[in-house]
């Protein structure tokens, strides 16, 4: 459960690859594309899976609610902008995988449903596809809850984005 104590959303930060702090060993990164979140420079210990295939980022092509990898096989899981683009019935499947390939750390960030994150380039962004599949306070809350273990929860605010982060240690 999230600890509400101490306010909802632990720490206010700017931009979601500040979470990279919280990487510890042999990474997965679900959903890579670019490799936004490395600054598009993948380290060598991160292994990129997405849907499509991106040069120099992704190294399987793979389907999140089947990871193709042994119990326990990476220290830290990467899963940033996803959970929007998946099914809400499904998502409860990814978590399951997500915890029996992760063995420590567990880091996410989604989107908000401000306007600020339905435009880019003046162009209609693909939120706009399935905008209810976005994020609130209470929905993003109601994700990171299904994960076992201890989280932070971070308010993330840039200048084009909005949207949330949570750095869960998994119980072990």
């Amino acid at each position: 459960m999230v600890d509400k104590s101490k306010g909802i959303f632990h720490h206010r930060i700017s931009d979601r690859k500040e979470l990279r702090k919280y990487v510890k060993g042999r990474v997965l990164d679900i959903g890579i594309k670019d490799g936004y979140f490395w600054n598009q420079n993948k380290p060598r210990n991160v292994i990129g899976i997405d849907l499509i295939y991106y040069k120099g980022f992704v190294d399987l092509i793979a389907d999140a609610r089947y990871l193709p990898f042994k119990d326990k096989s990476f220290d830290t899981t990467v899963i940033t902008e996803v959970f929007e683009h998946i099914n809400p019935k499904d998502r409860e499947k990814v978590i399951r995988e997500i915890e029996r390939v992760t063995k420590e750390v567990v880091i996410i960030s989604a989107p908000s449903r401000a306007e600020i994150n339905m435009y880019d380039n003046e162009k209609i962004h693909p939120h706009r596809k399935n905008p209810s599949w976005l994020f609130d306070d209470e929905s993003f809350i109601k994700l990171v809850d299904k994960f076992e273990g201890k989280k932070l929860l971070f308010y993330i605010r840039g200048m084009y984005y909005e949207g949330y982060g949570c750095v869960i240690f998994l119980k072990r």
